[in-house]
């Protein structure tokens, strides 16, 4: 759960103030991020397509709760995300690893609201 490695320090360094921001955590994995982030004071919601880690990340937050939601979806597909919004996307280290890039960038796009930021 660190959140001391050099790639994800400089995630959690160039975000901008995230208190009272929705902010989705894409390909959240067991959640680390996410937990970060609802510490800071936005409202978090992780999704990711692997079972086993948002179970992960569920237990964590049954164990420490902050309000995060966490969702099991192929962040890829068409309305993968319903019609939720959200003020900021993050996504580390798990664009190498999506097969359908455009489809995530769909999805991000459709759910950023204007102005909204993608950092990745």
């Amino acid at each position: 759960d660190s959140l001391t490695d050099p790639a994800t320090a400089g995630l959690l360094e160039a975000l901008p103030d995230v208190d009272g921001a929705r902010v989705l955590d894409l390909a959240c994995g067991h959640g680390r991020i996410a937990r970060e982030l609802a510490r800071r004071g936005a409202t978090v919601t992780g999704v990711d397509v692997s079972g086993v880690l948002i179970d992960t990340a569920k237990a964590s937050e049954l164990r420490e709760p902050l309000g995060v939601e966490y969702l099991m979806s192929d962040v890829s597909a068409s309305g993968a995300l319903g019609a939720r919004q959200f003020d900021g996307v993050v996504c580390n280290h798990a664009l190498a690893d999506i097969d359908d890039l455009v489809g995530v960038l769909r999805t991000v796009r459709d759910g950023l609201c204007a102005g909204g930021v993608f950092l990745f």
